[in-house]
């Protein structure tokens, strides 16, 4: 996202009032959604940062645990492929399992669609078009790859993975890596029982014990 940040210089608007110039900075925006076993929320701390990398989310858990956060309470972080994070966690959540944000895993599986084989319609007076049938596809595929998340057991998600892997080999991948591929998708995954957490930032499944007051901080706060 890009901020406007005030700058040295200023300007005279035209009712004459002199004011700061601003220039728009790109910056990304660091969250903790802390997650209760008994499925409550909140967002305790949000930070508006520079990037992504090892040194801010350092930083970012640092005020955590400055604030009562206590990293042998935290059990699963969830998160999107960003890359300072796993080095962090060794460091401030040392006994944590990280898992990959569900939703960035099926959306990763698109890229392995093709339409070739797409199912013709029905004969009927309107047959949806060609990109509505895309669309029909790919939200099956979506609803196959969610319902693993959905299984009771873990029994139960192994078959709906590999009953994944044949449906969509058979019918519309166009890559001979398809079976390693969606099972990669749900590789360390610790814990299928969560629900369906998103986020492209962090979450965190801790005890209620630790529940801190929501806040937030920008850059020099």
């Amino acid at each position: 996202m890009n901020i406007l940040y005030p700058q040295d210089e200023f300007q005279i608007d035209q009712a004459g009032h002199q004011r700061h110039c601003r220039q728009a900075q790109e910056r990304v925006i660091l969250v903790a959604l802390a997650v209760w076993p008994d499925g409550t929320s909140h967002v305790p701390h949000f930070e508006v940062a520079e990037d992504e990398d090892e040194a801010h989310w350092q930083t970012f858990f640092d005020h955590l645990i400055a604030r009562g956060l206590d990293p042998a309470a935290v059990a699963l972080v969830v998160s999107d492929g960003t890359h300072g994070l796993p080095a962090v966690m060794k460091k401030r959540l040392p006994h944590a399992r990280r898992q990959r944000c569900v939703t960035h895993k099926v959306r990763g599986l698109k890229r392995y669609l093709t339409y070739q084989q797409l199912p013709e319609p029905a004969q009927t007076d309107t047959p949806p078009r060609r990109a509505v049938r895309k669309q029909q596809w790919w939200a099956e595929l979506k609803a196959d790859a969610y319902a693993i998340y959905d299984a009771a057991t873990y029994e139960a998600t192994q078959q709906r993975l590999q009953d994944l892997v044949t449906k969509w080999q058979q019918g519309c991948t166009s890559r001979r890596s398809w079976p390693d591929a969606s099972r990669s998708a749900w590789r360390k995954c610790p814990s299928l029982r969560c629900g369906r957490l998103r986020t492209g930032a962090v979450c965190a499944v801790t005890p209620r014990s630790t529940r801190l007051p929501s806040h937030t901080s920008a850059p020099g706060t």
